[in-house]
This record gives C-alpha cells, structure tokens and sequence, in this order.
C-alpha cells in the first residue's frame, strides 16, 4: 500500500501532468497559427501588422495545466506605431511599441472618438482565422479568439495586444481586449504571473507547481470548478509565498493550503501584476458560500484522517480521507 504522498505523486504523474504527445502537437498547433496571423498583412494590408515578441501565457506556459490539454494561450503584439496610450480620456507618457511604419493599418480602425475598439481587433481576428481554417471551430471568448482543433481536442486561445511602454520607468506592461460587451483595454502582464510562478516553486522545492495541479483537480472534483484557474492559482501565489520556510512534499503544500486558505477566498483578491481588477469580480456570491463550504468540509475529513491512530491504520485513514476529497483518480 502506497503512503499518502506516493499516492499524490501517482495522481498528478498518471492523470493530471500533460504528456509528451499533447505538448508536442500543442506546440506544433500554436506555433503554425502564430505564424500563419504574423504574416496575414504580407497578403493583405489591411490586416493588422504583428510585431516580434508574441509569447505563450497561462497556465500552460507556467507548467500549472492539468490534463486533458484544453486551452493554449498565446499572446499576439499588434504594431502600434501611430498610436497613443488612453487611459481615464487622457494620453499618457507612454509608447505603443511598434516598428515605426508610416502607414500602420490599425490607424484606418479608430472610432469617430479617435479611439481603436477591442471589439474591432477580435472581430478582424476572428474573421482571418475563420479563413484560414474553415472546418474548425472559431469562437469569440472574451479576451480571445479560439480555434477549436477537434482532431486534437484542444484549442488554441489568441489574445491579439498592444506592449505599452511608460517613459517615466514604471514596469512594461500589454492591453489586451477586456472582453464581454466591453470595447476596452486592460493592463495586464502574464510575464510577471510566470516570475511568480516561479519564484514560489524554487522557493518550495520545485513542489509547487504539482500542488497547484493537485489543488486544481481538487476544485474540479469537489468544488464542481467553480474557482477559475488563475484565481486558485493566485491564492495559491499568497500563501505559500508567505510561507515561512519550504514544503517537503506534495502531502505538506496541500494541507498547509487548507489550513491557510479559507480567508484569502473570503476577501477580495487583488491581480498579482497589481495592473488589474480584483480577479474574484466573477465569482457569485453563492459560489463563494459553496466554495467556502466545500473547504470547511476538505478540512474536517482531513482533520477526521490525520486523527492519532497507529502504524498501517493511520495511514489507511489519511489515504481514505484523501480519496474523499480528490475522487477516484486518487489511487492507492
């Protein structure tokens, strides 16, 4: 019989971590679609240019996704020569990065208010890669557009974005589309997502990152997903930086989430790039009240596994209280 972290480690090896094959054919995927967009304005000009520095995001860039590969997320930089950075109705000290062209096609989309429009970036984006592959299924998804490989079972999420670069030397940071019925941008920087990412699990052992999956199979097999990705990710980020020392191993990291985390889903939480809006404006109030239920109820089977026993029971009643809460998969 396997021990309560052996048991873990098979979990996240046999049923969450992306095999070779689906990162294999996901970089194949991004990498043609990338292409295929960067040189669209060569066959016609009035496309959007794209400029070097178009870059993966995400969990699946951050090595937090968890199997089946669902969603790549790849962000694509618009040219902006030409352009000014807006922000509360002023121009701001900022450059649109750009490779200076005299005539950057963008600028035949501004508004009768001089502005460019989300909406309008996503619909030219939607409407080339519904060209380009006609037989997949190409959607609208908020801050993207998605083509749906269905040979694959996996699709591919493009963020077209401006790189904003601020003259008075505050950090780089992108707009990206702020999606729904909105025709703004956002700030925002997965850049410094991935810095986090990676600060944390060198700081815990290079551990880090399989909790995170952990926790998130967790969410979906007994919170019904209803925290999204990042925003778990994100409480995952305060915690265990705050952790005073290091975890040894996936059991330690997970049941120091749940003994620290019921607060950080009560409050606000803030976006970790300090660029955003608070990343829990999504979540209901209802689906906070069950969330909050369904870690009061992890804690106390936990409570109720870890409870004094001796030798081989003790640990048959952690490995049962696990397989509560983490679902079939979790096998022992």
């Amino acid at each position: 019989m396997a021990n309560v972290n052996q048991a873990l480690d098979n979990l996240l090896t046999n049923y969450l971590t992306l095999n070779a094959s689906e990162i294999s054919q996901g970089s194949k995927s991004h990498n043609y679609i990338r292409e295929l967009l960067f040189n669209k304005n060569a066959k016609d000009g009035s496309f959007p240019c794209f400029i070097d520095g178009d870059f993966l995001s995400g969990s699946y860039k951050r090595g937090t996704k968890i199997h089946p590969l669902d969603d790549i997320d790849v962000l694509m930089i618009i040219d902006g020569s030409g352009l000014v950075v807006v922000e509360k109705g002023l121009v701001i000290d900022a450059e649109v990065r750009g490779n200076k062209l005299e005539h950057n096609p963008v600028i035949n989309y501004l508004g009768e208010n001089g502005l460019l429009g989300s909406k309008t970036i996503i619909n030219l984006v939607h409407k080339a890669l519904k060209q380009s592959h006609s037989e997949s299924k190409i959607y609208k998804d908020n801050q993207a557009v998605n083509v749906w490989l269905e040979s694959y079972n996996f699709g591919v999420d493009v963020v077209p974005c401006f790189h904003i670069l601020p003259k008075n030397g505050s950090k780089e940071y992108y707009y990206i589309p702020r999606g729904g019925e909105s025709d703004d941008w956002m700030s925002t920087n997965p850049k410094i997502d991935e810095d986090i990412s990676d600060y944390v699990n060198k700081k815990h052992n290079e551990k880090f990152k399989g909790v995170v999956r952990l926790l998130k199979h967790w969410n979906k097999n007994y919170n019904n997903s209803r925290i999204r990705s990042y925003h778990l990710e994100t409480i995952a980020w305060r915690i265990f930086h705050e952790h005073q020392s290091s975890i040894s191993d996936y059991e330690d990291g997970l049941l120091y989430f749940f003994n620290n985390c019921r607060n950080y889903f009560v409050e606000q939480c803030p976006d970790a790039t300090g660029l955003g809006d608070n990343i829990d404006k999504y979540l209901s109030d209802s689906d906070r009240k069950l969330t909050l239920e369904a870690i009061d109820d992890s804690i106390f089977v936990l409570k109720i596994g870890y409870a004094s026993t001796l030798g081989v029971q003790e640990e048959s009643k952690k490995l049962s209280a696990w397989k509560t809460i983490m679902g079939d998969k979790f096998n022992y």
